[in-house]
């Protein structure tokens, strides 16, 4: 082959390559524009109005902030810790009941364990009440602001819920009976009890608003490992009685004088 066909050979693929440098070029700066809008949103995941309606909380990206909702308009200001340490979890925020403080979970002290805190809602150190090992949710005040009651799974690796990812089991498997129980933890020194039974899943609950009891949504057994796939389809209306069979969950009780009703939704049957 003469000298002149192989710099022609030589510079067909060089061609090539500088037609395909524009287009890879083009798609980083997609790419680029892509990741920017992306950095860019805001992902908000509670938000909790102040009984007397004057402030409102909310998590946004694993952080807690609040702001006032009367004129003048304030600037919102973040209730817990900086996170340029790194990430940390803040979720499942309640008001007290005077609206003078905030209770929130966070993995502050130990990457994926919950913890209860408690914050001023004006700013300042938020207090951490326990030392749990488990899965820590719903945190909700007692009506006299003294006490919290949390939904706790003592010596779970995973939060509860069909979704949650949990640990890959290895060697002899079998089924481990963990119950989710109404634990109360003492707003002043922090001590926690566990108060629903000891055989008893409890998904949902309330206080009373006495104090006194709870109104809970509960099964027997292990309640995390029975979950149900719904088909959706358009509605249709049928005159009768209802089909579906009898369910109920996010029990909710009647203010006072009437405290001894219990308000249920029932849903639709899963399929």
């Amino acid at each position: 082959m003469s000298k002149g066909m192989k710099r022609l050979f030589a510079a067909v693929p060089m061609l090539a390559l500088s037609a395909l440098a524009p287009s890879r070029a083009a798609t980083r700066s997609s790419i680029d524009s892509l990741m920017e809008e992306l950095s860019a949103v805001r992902r908000f995941t509670e938000a909790a109005v102040s009984p007397d309606g004057t402030r409102v909380a909310w998590v946004e990206s694993l952080a807690i902030s609040v702001t006032d909702l009367g004129p003048p308009a304030a600037p919102p200001w973040r209730m817990t810790k900086d996170t340029s340490a790194g990430p940390y979890v803040e979720r499942d925020i309640a008001w007290s009941p005077d609206g003078s403080r905030l209770a929130f979970l966070s993995d502050w002290e130990k990457a994926g364990q919950l913890q209860l805190y408690v914050v001023a809602a004006g700013g300042g150190a938020a207090r951490k009440l326990t030392s749990l090992a488990g899965a820590v949710a719903q945190p909700r005040w007692s009506p006299d602001g003294t006490a919290i009651a949390l939904l706790v799974i003592d010596g779970s690796a995973r939060a509860a819920g069909p979704l949650e990812p949990g640990a890959a089991k290895i060697g002899v498997i079998e089924e481990q009976v963990l119950e989710q129980r109404i634990t109360l933890v003492d707003v002043a020194s922090g001590g926690a009890r566990p108060l629903s039974p000891a055989d008893l899943y409890v998904y949902e609950y309330d206080w009373s608003p006495d104090g006194r009891s709870f109104a809970a949504t509960a099964a027997h057994g292990s309640g995390d490992n029975n979950w149900y796939v719904a088909e959706s389809r358009p509605p249709r209306a049928k005159r009768g009685p209802s089909s579906n069979p009898p369910s109920s969950n996010r029990p909710c009780r009647s203010p006072p004088p009437a405290g001894r009703r219990t308000a249920r939704r029932s849903p639709s049957s899963a399929g």
